[in-house]
């Protein structure tokens, strides 16, 4: 037989489940944040940057790759901070990504 739910237990519960539902949500939060972030990061290093070193040169290049770079080390330490860790070694393996790229563009 299963227990009914009165108010008193739903009232006397409910901080349990405000805590879980927002963890929830924060978790979800956090996916689909660190997501998004890194399916922009994947599309501007592969697609973008040869679309700019062909368009713009090495100089623009290297300017992106530079930009890249920073914004990829700033979700890096958000994700580590996060307790996120998948993300933090795939923002880890985009910034390598982004280094090889910057050295084979270093200006002249």
């Amino acid at each position: 037989m299963m227990p009914i739910l009165t108010t008193l237990t739903i009232a006397t519960r409910w901080p349990e489940i405000r805590t879980a539902e927002t963890g929830m949500e924060s978790d979800r939060a956090n996916f689909d944040y660190f997501s998004n972030e890194y399916a922009q990061a994947l599309q501007a290093i592969e697609k973008q940057a040869s679309t700019i070193l062909v368009l713009g040169g090495q100089e623009d290049l290297h300017k992106f790759v530079e930009q890249f770079l920073e914004m990829a080390k700033g979700v890096h330490t958000q994700a580590a901070e996060k307790g996120e860790a998948n993300f933090a070694e795939w923002f880890a393996e985009l910034i390598k990504r982004g280094e090889a790229v910057r050295g084979a563009t270093a200006p002249n």
